[in-house]
């Protein structure tokens, strides 16, 4: 029978302090707080890998990690992804919403040898392109490959860095990473939904992309969020949260604003804004700017509470900006877009 127990915060982040080797990630207060959280919530689903592990042999992780034994390694794979072995606790992603128990499992495999889900995913596309049988490879199976493919590369592993507490402690990264996707995703389909008001409800004669588009401009290429079209002329539309603005990212973020028509953001941040033209900003003091830079401003965003009184400011944010003006219809009226009601005011 295995035990599940049930961990906390402590258990990973107890006085916030370093493990020794282990470079910690610098991050607001809040945000610390909440990637902590998410981190912790995998306590349970490593405590079912490891008592899934001692079943077939391997009395400590890194056993398991560096075994040449693939057999008992599939068995413990498939014994681990069993869906009736449930933790006493849900896992989170880095924006606290509950993950899938398989999809948590895998993560944990993958993100505990040190490997990231993408590199993960492209490893199992090739494998996938290199099965001529074109017979479905299990999961367990993929997991235990891609854990031989990892151990040939001959890693530094070290018994400690398995220990339960310096594992989740790792899964700070990954976890502040998935806290970036989720919440940049959850913006973009914002300022879609509000780009396809502006169209079906007020009569702008506007197209736009549902996905990032790459775009060459002056012999370099650059990710551009949301691409606006009307047949005559093209907005390039950059949308920056607060997590991609503020974080060890921005320099990265900040390489795009530069062929960008407009760009929407929710902070400042560490954003460079040399090469930036219009810039529509939703909490920040206007002295930050200098006189290069057309900036619109809407301070109260985050002290709006309900999502669609968000949405609405943002509708108003997108239509007021003077970059949006060549898609404008002639019966253009500023107030058509403004919030239902006035923002709450902060607490």
């Amino acid at each position: 029978m295995l035990l599940v127990t049930e961990n906390t915060d402590a258990d990973i982040n107890a006085g916030n302090e370093e493990i020794e080797g282990l470079e910690q990630p610098k991050f607001g207060e809040e945000r610390t707080d909440m990637i902590g959280k998410a981190a912790s919530s995998f306590g349970g689903v490593y405590d079912i890998a490891s008592a899934c592990q001692k079943v077939y042999g391997f009395d400590e992780y890194i056993d398991w990690a560096q075994t040449i034994n693939s057999g008992a390694s599939i068995a413990f794979l498939k014994k681990f992804l069993n869906p009736k072995l449930i933790p006493s606790e849900k896992p989170l992603n880095g924006l606290l919403e509950p993950l899938k128990l398989k999809d948590a499992k895998v993560k944990l495999i993958v993100w505990s040898l040190g490997q990231t889900m993408s590199y993960y995913k492209g490893y199992c596309k090739s494998l996938r392109a290199a099965n001529s049988s074109k017979k479905k490879i299990s999961e367990a199976a993929k997991l235990e490959m891609f854990r031989a493919h990892v151990h040939s590369q001959k890693p530094d592993w070290q018994p400690e860095d398995f220990y339960r507490r310096a594992v989740l402690k790792s899964f700070y990264y990954p976890q502040e990473g998935s806290y970036r996707s989720r919440s940049g995703h959850k913006f973009e389909a914002m300022v879609r939904q509000g780009l396809y008001h502006l169209r079906t409800k007020h009569n702008w004669n506007i197209s736009y992309t549902n996905k990032e588009k790459s775009v060459e401009v002056n012999g370099g290429n650059f990710g551009i969020d949301v691409l606006v079209d009307n047949g005559v002329n093209c907005l390039l539309l950059n949308l920056k949260t607060t997590s991609s603005s503020s974080s060890d990212y921005s320099y990265h973020y900040s390489r795009d604003i530069g062929p960008a028509s407009l760009i929407l953001s929710e902070e400042l941040g560490n954003l460079d804004l040399t090469n930036a033209g219009i810039f529509a900003g939703l909490n920040w003091n206007p002295a930050a700017f200098s006189n290069s830079v057309t900036p619109y401003f809407l301070p109260d965003y985050f002290s709006i509470k309900k999502e669609k009184d968000r949405l609405a400011a943002i509708i108003h944010l997108l239509a007021t900006c003077e970059s949006m003006a060549i898609f404008k219809p002639d019966d253009y009226n500023p107030d058509d877009y403004l919030p239902s009601k006035a923002p709450e005011k902060s607490k």
